[in-house]
């Protein structure tokens, strides 16, 4: 991570808080896929002396996701 003046650190990413917005399960024949969609929040950390780059730090980021599974049960991304 670049924090200014070409000074290269190694940063930790800390996920400080989630949410889940919403969870859908579709089930039929033995299972379905699993899709959720939430908010979160994160801050970066020096990876040697802790610091915290709050200037990096942020909240109210979103994600989405989906998990299915292969016809032996093991799971997978959809779309893979």
């Amino acid at each position: 991570m670049d924090v200014g003046g070409g000074n290269m650190r190694d940063v930790d990413v800390d996920v400080t808080s989630t949410s889940v917005a919403s969870l859908n399960l579709h089930s039929g024949g033995g299972g379905g896929p699993v899709a959720a969609t939430g908010k979160f929040s994160v801050r970066y950390l020096d990876a040697i002396t802790g610091v915290d780059y709050t200037a990096f730090d942020f909240a109210g980021g979103s994600y989405q996701g989906a998990l299915g599974l292969d016809g032996d049960g093991s799971p997978r991304g959809i779309g893979e």
